[in-house]
């Protein structure tokens, strides 16, 4: 695991302080090693951090040339089939001088071309300059679980695995993208090729390109395209031998590595099929970290997932330590997570870097976790309800109509409303899915909004409506999970997990985001994952023998953050700071600074949304007096 960045400009001058500088931008991420090389002078530099993982020598360091000096790699990840790779590559021919992963990549370059992606199973980015071809190749894996930041302006390309790096550069003005500030206004987040800076790009995840110094020329091209269900699945006991069989695989293939390795435990079914799964495989207790939270009388419905993380603990007998957080914490945490992020994402995420901080000081280099397993498996109850609206989508419109003037009438009428309103939208419209997702809708969005904004307040569903017509996907809950996939999961899920850990030098790995297991998962219609009595029916089947029956049996409890408890006590004034300094940004009205107090009252995720981008703005935008109000 490692931080790269680079320049490649039709210019000619050296560029090594510069990428000497985005470097000391991003040390947290690679404090073992450090390195800047020129493989074209005047026009190619590569940088690199290294946390060292695999092959803790000297041979392993960054940015690797090969032996020829004619190929020079900078990459950031781990490739959990580099000794099959290596031992193929040595029958073909090829010599190897380390034991490291990095060297696997440039050996498989030489081999196979660009199409190294194609046999590489693991995390990934990276940027590699071919001196034969005077090309430069970079690549960012299948999940999105490595970014790939980029600035591309008149055939110069600057890059780096965080946009902090990027923004030391003279070249970069900071400017917000009202694209990405509606479609985090409604989804959470900045999914791809958009974030939330004005001309910085992020590389899909999937996806590849190439760059040619004197062409100035940025060619972006898909390598990896998630499959779509099929009707030709095996009997159930065969399709649960292979879940299992595969997911052991991906665990086993994710403890390889030359430091301590422990696990992320929350207690839900992921995260105990890893534990478990671990303890079996390694040869010395596994090491677990779960968080519980301080939050006043209602702590226990935050801490549930934390009780059932110390019983999983005591089944398989692991070493566990449990972090509390408390929301003083959380209050001196916010400027260094707001900074840590590069841009914002709703998603309640103080206690991931405050566990990560604890993981680290308690020795531990790598972490495993249970994410992506919902997706892929289907254990999001929005999809068994999404099932439930494609079962009444049938029936006439004004039969529908009335359902859900039924329910808004009724006191306890709020989810036939839902279904009955959900159910008059198109399955394969970006509507259906925003339906389930969006945080702030149109009307709202241009309400907070000021009008300028308001020419990009349809890109969120333009955006989600495209993705739908390329993703050949016919339609229902198999479609939404493609899409949680495509956006959710690689950016803010993978992105907010890889920077909260990697500030504190923590490698995090997500056997779930295997591809074999994702394209597996995805391949099998939902019907036969998922169940309204067991949730994610197949997975708990597969793995029946090797969870306590506790858990087997939980039903799936969803995992809390106590923000009611924060927005309504430690962060109330801090959100109201925030949301009072908005309209100095040019992007919302007056009418934001009510919105906290409004009738009906907002949900606290939306005030913490708001307030999150408030701050953002301040960090890495220009002050509008918020730095010192936490």
């Amino acid at each position: 695991m490692c931080g790269i960045a680079g320049i490649v400009t039709r210019e000619v001058g050296s560029s090594t302080e510069r990428v000497a500088r985005m470097l000391q931008e991003i040390r947290h991420r690679g404090p073992d090693d450090f390195g800047v090389e020129e493989p074209e002078p005047g026009r190619v530099t590569l940088g690199n951090v290294r946390l060292a993982v695999i092959d803790l020598t000297p041979a392993g360091h960054q940015p690797m040339w090969t032996a020829d000096r004619i190929m020079c790699i900078a990459y950031n990840g781990e490739i959990y089939n580099f000794a099959d790779l290596r031992n193929e590559l040595q029958r073909i021919g090829h010599e190897f001088i380390s034991h490291s992963d990095t060297e696997v990549i440039l050996a498989g370059y030489r081999q196979w071309g660009t199409e190294v992606c194609d046999h590489l199973n693991g995390m990934f980015a990276f940027a590699l300059w071919d001196g034969s071809q005077q090309q430069l190749f970079v690549a960012r894996d299948r999940m999105g679980k490595k970014p790939f930041y980029y600035w591309y302006r008149d055939g110069t390309l600057i890059f780096a695995s965080e946009i902090k790096a990027i923004l030391t550069h003279p070249h970069v003005a900071r400017q917000v993208d009202p694209e990405a500030l509606q479609c985090y206004l409604a989804l959470g987040y900045s999914p791809s090729t958009r974030t939330m800076f004005k001309n910085i790009r992020k590389l899909e995840a999937g996806h590849l390109a190439t760059m040619s110094p004197s062409k100035g020329d940025l060619q972006v091209r898909r390598f990896w395209r998630p499959p779509a269900p099929t009707t030709d699945t095996p009997p159930e006991p065969e399709l649960k031998r292979l879940v299992r069989a595969e997911v052991t695989d991906a665990v086993s293939r994710r403890l390889v590595g030359d430091v301590p390795i422990g696990a992320f435990l929350s207690g839900g079914v992921d995260s105990s099929i890893v534990v478990g799964l671990m303890s079996q495989l390694m040869n010395r207790k596994v090491r677990t970290f779960s968080t519980a939270f301080e939050a006043g009388p209602r702590s226990f419905k935050y801490n549930v997932d934390a009780e059932a993380a110390a019983r999983v603990s005591g089944y398989f007998d692991t070493e566990h330590t449990e972090i509390r957080v408390t929301s003083e914490q959380i209050v001196e945490s916010v400027h260094e997570v707001v900074r840590a992020l590069d841009e914002p994402v709703t998603t309640p995420m103080f206690q991931t870097y405050l566990l990560a901080r604890a993981v680290r000081q308690n020795g531990v280099t790598v972490v495993l976790s249970g994410d992506g397993s919902d997706e892929v498996f289907g254990g999001y109850t929005r999809y068994l309800r999404n099932r439930m609206v494609d079962t009444v989508s049938h029936l006439p419109t004004p039969v529908l109509r009335g359902l859900e003037t039924l329910g808004n009438r009724s006191r306890y009428g709020d989810g036939l409303a839902r279904v009955a309103g959900k159910a008059q939208i198109n399955p394969r419209s970006a509507g259906r899915y925003l339906s389930w997702w969006e945080y702030l809708n149109r009307d709202t969005r241009t309400h907070l909004t000021t009008p300028g904004m308001a020419a990009y307040a349809d890109f969120p569903g333009q955006y989600v409506q495209g993705l739908i017509d390329s993703s050949g996907i016919a339609t229902g809950t198999d479609l939404i999970a493609y899409l949680d996939l495509r956006l959710w999961v690689a950016e803010d899920s993978n992105m907010r997990m890889d920077k909260l850990c990697m500030a504190s030098s923590l490698e995090s790995r997500a056997p779930f985001l295997d591809y074999r297991v994702v394209e597996l998962g995805l391949s099998i219609p939902f019907t036969r994952k998922a169940t309204w009595k067991t949730g994610k029916k197949l997975l708990r089947d597969a793995f029946s023998d090797l969870l306590p029956p506790a858990i087997t049996a939980r039903p799936k409890w969803g995992w809390w953050a106590p923000l009611y408890h924060w927005m309504n006590g430690p962060l109330g004034e801090q959100a109201r700071i925030c949301l009072s300094a908005l309209p100095r940004t040019g992007f919302f009205t007056e009418e934001v600074t009510k919105f906290q107090h409004s009738v009906p009252t907002p949900a606290p995720i939306v005030v913490w949304k708001l307030m999150l981008w408030a701050l953002w703005y301040d960090t890495y935008i220009e002050p509008i007096g918020l730095r010192k109000t936490a």
